[in-house]
């Protein structure tokens, strides 16, 4: 049962605050059955004269009232020692599945709103889930007792109970089903309201609404949005506020008539006044016992959705390549017959690729041909759909067209690909001068601790595209391996610009495995071999002049580029 494995789960997370905290609730849940009972054991005793039994319950209540009291700070202090346990051990994992999918994934709404609601599980579904739980438990020992002690005067006064808890939950019932239909609405709602929220304050996305004056438009489709959530929303709260006051008032007429009773009962001499005391107190609290286990329950069923998605991120099938046994020791990268497919469009059909260690290659092609569909792939960033894959490099970097600008300090980013060697500033100097950004050192305040950015940091650097580029250059050579992949990193500055800069690098990786990605010829001169690649397949590999005299398509390609580098 779904219960039984969310207790399960917590208790494998912290088995013994998880235990001190269920064993507290529960016996807080029978205090308001104490209550009832000493209650009524005063008020006997008061009324026959027997004060030193009275005065004991007394102290009783008064030992209930200070229970009361300190509950909330206990339950409070145990709740934020579970949720600083969930966190450590839930949010690693989640983010250790994330790190191991499919990088596709992360372009998927659905994987994202998946990951959404699995840290909402995390900062607070899951403790939730587990003090509904154990809620609910302790209701259902406070409602046994209950009955146990009003059967005992008479069998009828239970029938009551069972009879208003019917009448009241089939209200709540009703409620409870069109607010998950309504919940699921504006979950969806609010995803593409978020949307515009977002589109309305990037920056990207500005420039083209301030040119082509277009703010009014998506503005009032935000709006639309937010008032199709909104009118939603007033229209369920309309409705149910109106039933709510019909099903109260048939309550209260249900609970007139109780009271009529019971002093009827007093008067003809079936009970007592103390009895009617309990009678009173216990329908009050098996009413609203029994409303908050179906309210527990519902809770848990809203809440399922979260806990799941957790599990289903945690569950995404991690990218593992099989290994080709037959490959060369002197290959760097051995692939046989991949085939990848981007949903039902083939991307990459039958390569066969191999690369030496230490040899630079070239993988050319237009835009869509699948240059960076394979060097993802030999990344381990996707996983083929079929074909044999062999990496013999136990160290790789990358540096993609869009790199990452990360918000930390100047060491950290360049660094942070071998952190073994962060704290060596003559490897980060070397690697600042390696490309070109001896400039920016005189506007390092605290040297290569500057922090880059200004998000988290009130006086951090803030740098120019080309000089983000540049520290993610940097960042990629730092790592001392055996294959570097350039992914069109250059693609934003002009060709001769890419040219030289592609020169410069090469000499930096003279001893290491380079793939050059790039839609442009100005670099295929420095490769030793070129890959040319045209609608997902390697029309033709080998030396550029090899190629111009034996192959039409690459030497047309060339051709239609090789004035801008004249």
């Amino acid at each position: 049962m779904k219960f039984l494995k969310k207790i399960k789960l917590l208790l494998e997370i912290t088995p013994f605050f998880s235990i001190v905290y269920l064993v507290i609730d529960l016996l807080l849940h029978l205090v308001p059955n104490v209550e009832i009972e000493s209650v009524k054991k005063m008020t006997d005793y008061m009324m026959s004269n027997e004060w030193n039994a009275a005065l004991f319950y007394i102290c009783v209540l008064i030992s209930i009232l200070v229970i009361k009291g300190i509950q909330s700070q206990i339950l409070s202090i145990l709740d934020i020692c579970l949720q600083n346990k969930v966190a450590k051990k839930m949010y690693p994992k989640l983010y250790d599945s994330i790190y191991h999918t499919n990088i596709l994934n992360l372009d998927k709404a659905e994987f994202l709103l998946e990951v959404k609601k699995a840290r909402t599980a995390i900062d607070g579904k899951i403790l939730e889930d587990f003090y509904t739980i154990t809620s609910f438990a302790g209701t259902i020992i406070s409602v046994v007792a209950v009955c146990i002690s009003v059967t005992r005067i008479s069998p009828i006064y239970l029938g009551i109970f069972i009879f208003m808890v019917i009448i009241q939950n089939a209200f709540v019932f009703c409620y409870t089903k069109e607010s998950i239909d309504l919940m699921q609405f504006h979950n969806k709602k609010q995803r593409e309201h978020d949307y515009f929220n977002e589109l309305l304050q990037d920056k990207s996305a500005i420039k083209e609404i301030r040119s082509f004056f277009v703010f009014d438009w998506l503005e009032n489709k935000r709006k639309d949005i937010y008032n199709n959530i909104e009118s939603s929303h007033i229209k369920f709260s309309g409705k149910w506020t109106k039933t709510n006051i019909f099903w109260s008032s048939i309550m209260f007429l249900i609970e007139a008539m109780l009271l009529l009773f019971l002093v009827e009962q007093t008067r003809i001499g079936n009970i007592d006044v103390g009895q009617v005391i309990l009678i009173l107190q216990s329908n009050v609290l098996f009413v609203s016992s029994v409303s908050n286990m179906i309210d527990l329950a519902s809770k848990l069923k809203q809440n399922d959705m979260y806990v799941e998605a957790f599990n289903e991120v945690s569950e995404y099938q991690k990218l593992e390549h099989r290994i080709c046994k037959e490959a060369s020791k002197d290959l760097l990268v051995n692939l046989k017959n991949i085939v990848f497919k981007y949903n039902d469009r083939i991307a990459l059909n039958g390569i066969d690729f191999f690369m030496r260690k230490g040899e630079k290659i070239v993988i050319l092609g237009e835009n869509g041909s699948g240059k960076s569909t394979l060097v993802k792939i030999i990344l381990g960033l996707l996983k083929e759909d079929s074909g044999i894959i062999m990496v013999n490099a136990e160290q790789k970097s990358a540096v993609f067209q869009d790199f990452s600008k990360f918000r930390f300090t100047v060491r950290e980013n360049i660094g942070i690909g071998q952190q073994n060697y962060m704290i060596d500033d003559l490897k980060i100097s070397t690697a600042i001068e390696d490309v070109g950004l001896h400039k920016l050192k005189k506007r390092l305040v605290r040297g290569y601790d500057t922090e880059l950015g200004k998000e988290f940091f009130k006086d951090g650097l803030e740098l120019s595209g080309g000089e983000w580029q540049k520290t993610a250059i940097a960042r990629g050579i730092f790592k001392d391996t055996d294959l570097i992949i350039f992914d069109e990193p250059t693609a934003a500055i002009d060709p001769l610009s890419e040219k030289k800069q592609f020169e410069d690098l090469m000499d930096l990786c003279e001893e290491k495995g380079v793939i050059i990605v790039s839609h442009r010829v100005g670099v295929v001169h420095l490769a030793d071999r070129i890959v040319f690649m045209k609608s997902g397949k390697i029309v033709c590999e080998g030396k550029h002049n090899d190629l111009m005299q034996k192959n039409q398509s690459y030497r047309e390609f060339y051709k239609s580029q090789a004035k801008w580098y004249v």
